[in-house]
């Protein structure tokens, strides 16, 4: 059985891709608050700013995150973009770990 899947089904809000892999806000920053605290402690309070200006939306969730349940309005991919970006800019020697151990 085929599976139609329409506009606004699980999509999201920033790349409009499905998101395939939900995990939450609150999940994903704590795995990356640890590697980012393991690596740079002080860079701690810019990614978990970073994060949270992502989080403000009031557009409403689709997905469940797999492993809390909480909603989930954006893909890893996207959450972790944003840190990706903060990263080249100071610490360029630190995206190829970045990526290897975030982008799923």
């Amino acid at each position: 059985m085929r599976y139609k899947i329409k506009k606004g089904d699980g999509e999201c809000i920033i790349c409009e891709d499905v998101i395939i892999n939900p995990i939450c806000y609150y999940c994903l920053k704590n795995h990356l608050l640890s590697w980012i605290f393991e690596k740079l402690p002080h860079l701690a309070n810019l990614v978990e700013r970073e994060l949270r200006n992502l989080r403000k939306t009031t557009i409403k969730a689709q997905n469940n995150c797999g492993i809390c349940g909480r909603p989930v309005k954006l893909c890893v991919k996207c959450y972790t973009q944003t840190i990706t970006d903060a990263l080249e800019k100071d610490y360029p020697e630190l995206v190829d770990e970045f990526q290897r151990t975030f982008l799923l």
